[in-house]
Formats: C-alpha cells, sequence, structure tokens
C-alpha cells in the first residue's frame, strides 16, 4: 500500500509519517504551492497523481510479433452511411442497437475495423453481445482474444451458427456463456437432447446456471419438459423457482396454467354488462410461493392489487371471453369505476406479453393511453400492447399520438 493511501485511511492526524511523496513529476508540482494544510496537499496530491497516471501512461510495446495474424475476412463492411448510424446509436441510444445490428445480419455485413474498438470496450448490455459479435467480423473476434474484458467477443459462440462439432466438449468444460449458448443452440435444433444434457447436469450445476439454463428452456417447449419444470418449482433457490414459472407459464396446457387459472378464477368471479365482480378479499395463500407469486408489491402497490396481477399474468386472455361471455373492449370498459382497475389492465397487459392477444391490445392501449402518467416500471407493459397490434394499426395509433401532441410519443418510438 503507498504512502497517499495509507494516510488517507488511517487521517492525517494519526499517520506515523508525513511524507507524501510519490516519485514523480506531481510532486514538484505540490511543493510549487508553498505551505499549506496536510489535508488540502493530500487531496491535491491524490488527485494530480490520478491525472497523472491517467494521462502519461506509456502504452506498453510488444517485441516480439503476435502469434497469428487476424483472418481474412468472410463478411461485407457496411456502408459508411450504416456505420454512422451504429457509432450515434452506441453513444446516446443504445435501446435502438438491436434493430440496427439485427439488419446487419440479416445482410451479412460487419462493422469497420475503426468501430470494433468502441464496440468492445463499449458499456453494453449482455443481452447485445451475440448480436455484436456477429457483427464484429473476423478482426474483432481476434482482437478479443489479447484483452480479457474483452473476452465475451471471443468465446460465446455465435447465436445461430450451427452446433460446433466440438459442442459437448463446451458443454462439459466451456465457460458458463458458452455452454448457455450450446445449450441453446442444441435446444432449438433438438429439444429431447437438450433435456438429456440438461438432466444429466442439474445436481451439479450451480443455482445462476440453472436459472439461465431454464430460461433456455423456452424455446421449442413439449409436455414432455413439464415435470422438469415442476420439479424445479421445488428448488432452494428463488431465482430457479422464478425461472421455472416463467417458462411454464408459457405453457398453455400446463398444470401451472392450470392452477394459475383458478386463482384467477376465484379472484374475478363474474361479469355484467358494464362491470366486473371481484372477490370480497383477494390474499395471499401458502401455495402461491412455489409458482413464483411474490408477497412483497412494489412501492405504493397494495398486496391485493399485486397478487391479482401476477396471477392475470400467466392466464392466457382468451379465457376470459369464453368465460365471461364478453369481448376483451367490453372486459376493459367493465373496469371502469373499479377499485383493482389499474390491477386488471395490468395484469391484462403482462397476459397478451406473454400470450399474444391481438383482440386485446387496441382496448388496452386506449386505457394506458389516457394515463396521465404511467409509471416507468410499467412502460413496457404499454409498448408490449402495441407491439401486438398489426403494423398499420400499429403505426396510425402513434402517428395519432404525435398529431394530438401527446407528450411521451417519442418513448414509444423508441420502444
Amino acid at each position: 500500500m503507498d504512502s497517499l493511501t495509507r494516510m488517507a485511511l488511517v487521517g492525517t492526524a494519526q499517520a506515523t509519517t508525513t511524507d507524501q511523496t510519490t516519485g514523480t513529476p506531481v510532486d514538484a508540482l505540490v511543493a510549487a504551492l508553498g505551505d499549506t494544510e496536510r489535508e488540502r496537499a493530500l487531496l491535491l496530491r491524490a488527485g494530480a497523481l490520478a491525472i497523472y497516471r491517467e494521462a502519461g501512461l506509456v502504452p506498453a510495446r510488444r517485441t516480439e510479433p503476435l502469434p497469428d495474424p487476424a483472418p481474412a475476412e468472410s463478411l461485407v463492411a457496411c456502408s459508411p452511411g450504416a456505420a454512422d448510424v451504429v457509432s450515434v446509436l452506441l453513444k446516446h441510444h443504445p435501446e435502438l442497437l438491436p434493430e440496427a445490428l439485427d439488419r446487419l445480419i440479416a445482410h451479412g455485413q460487419r462493422l469497420p475495423p475503426e468501430l470494433v474498438p468502441s464496440v468492445l470496450g463499449g458499456r453494453l448490455s449482455a443481452e447485445l453481445r451475440p448480436r455484436l459479435r456477429r457483427v464484429l467480423g473476423a478482426r474483432g473476434q481476434w482482437l478479443a482474444r489479447f484483452n480479457s474484458a474483452w473476452a465475451w467477443a471471443a468465446e460465446v459462440p455465435v447465436a445461430g451458427e450451427a452446433l460446433p462439432a466440438d459442442a459437448e466438449t463446451l458443454w462439459q468444460e466451456g465457460q458458463p456463456s458458452q455452454r448457455v449458448e450450446v445449450f441453446a443452440r442444441l435446444r432449438a435444433a433438438e429439444p429431447a437432447r437438450s433435456r438429456e444434457w440438461f438432466a444429466a447436469t442439474w445436481r451439479r450445476e450451480k443455482a445462476d446456471m440453472r436459472a439461465d439454463l431454464l430460461i433456455a428452456l423456452a424455446t421449442n417447449l413439449t409436455p414432455e419438459d413439464e415435470p422438469f419444470l415442476e420439479a424445479a418449482l421445488d428448488d432452494k433457490v428463488e431465482r430457479v423457482r422464478d425461472a421455472a414459472a416463467a417458462v411454464l407459464a408459457r405453457m398453455t396446457t400446463s398444470a401451472f396454467v392450470a392452477r394459475m387459472t383458478a386463482r384467477a378464477d376465484a379472484m374475478v368471479t363474474g361479469y355484467t354488462p358494464g362491470a366486473l365482480h371481484l372477490a370480497n378479499r383477494i390474499t395471499w395463500a401458502a401455495d402461491f410461493a412455489r409458482d413464483g407469486l411474490s408477497n412483497d408489491p412494489p412501492r405504493g402497490t397494495a398486496k391485493s392489487d399485486w397478487l391479482l396481477q401476477q396471477v392475470l399474468g400467466s392466464v392466457p386472455p382468451d379465457h376470459w371471453v369464453q368465460r365471461l361471455g364478453a369481448s376483451p373492449a367490453d372486459l376493459v370498459i367493465a373496469t371502469v369505476g373499479n377499485p383493482y382497475q389499474a390491477a386488471l389492465v395490468t395484469g391484462w397487459s403482462r397476459a397478451i406479453r406473454l400470450h399474444g392477444g391481438a383482440d386485446w391490445s387496441a382496448p388496452l392501449w386506449d386505457w394506458w393511453v389516457q394515463q396521465d402518467n404511467v409509471p416507468y416500471n410499467s412502460r413496457d407493459l404499454r409498448d408490449a400492447v402495441l407491439a401486438q397490434m398489426p403494423q398499420a394499426e400499429m403505426e396510425a395509433r402513434v402517428l395519432s399520438l404525435i398529431d394530438d401532441g401527446y407528450a411521451v410519443w417519442s418513448q414509444i418510438i423508441a420502444a
């Protein structure tokens, strides 16, 4: 530990030495200030030293040539205009990057070399990495080998490629990111075999890996997956249970969805034209936790509202049309004046994000747009409702918001 750090930790009054020298030109700079308090001198010296180290670092020089040159590129570089767009999105609008990267991938193009360092060194979400790796090109993946912070670009197999010849070796011995990606690609091609892989290693996997692999099971779900997922609901780790519940919720014929539907029917008891009827009390039950339900609502949300929207979020929306004998528009209108209105609409919005439901999108969207202030953590639900609409209707509704001066239309377009 250097003298400055030691003095800062113990305090200038208790330090056993007054020596603050750093052995750098910073010492002369601080000395030129003349007599000053020890505390002030310490802070000035530490700040100047930090800048000196940042600005005065001499890059290491490699005396030996790199072992292997970068391989030849197999993809065509994108146009300068497209590169400029990606550059702007990297800096200012990362939420729009997935669409831009998908377009490059669809056209078999890569980023130009000058953008590669910005991508490798950028603080971008892990969800973007599979897309980014596909547009880095051979040079980008080669360059990633020489910096441990860029290892994700060199290690993670490219999503969408054929299963590699050493897939089983990667599954048994690879890095976590490699194992998840190889498993996901096997899952897309051979669901039964992927389930065998997972079952064979389930007991020795760490909790985070169990959860990540359960999420990957959501691809190509079959009834044969249900017993495995049901067993995972009894895992000791909450994140694993939540992952299993999230996947089971996608299986409309599963026992999990049947349980959620029974709970929902006990909460929403009936319908008469213009009104929904709900149970007098919506309360927590002992078996709710196993199915991933939470009894700890966000701040400002009542427990009964929180339970209602969670349960409704797992029930296919068409269930309500069949059971209550009313259209989605009639059911949304029937929430007016109901103390559970926000919870009902939120639950249905969660459900169409999970199960789809184009007939529900317009009435739910109209409700969301009429709200003066949509909480930040609910905007993804609002936008998921919009995404269920046919393209032409979606564009027409967003354009009408612009014409009406709707305050957050730009957020919706970005979503």
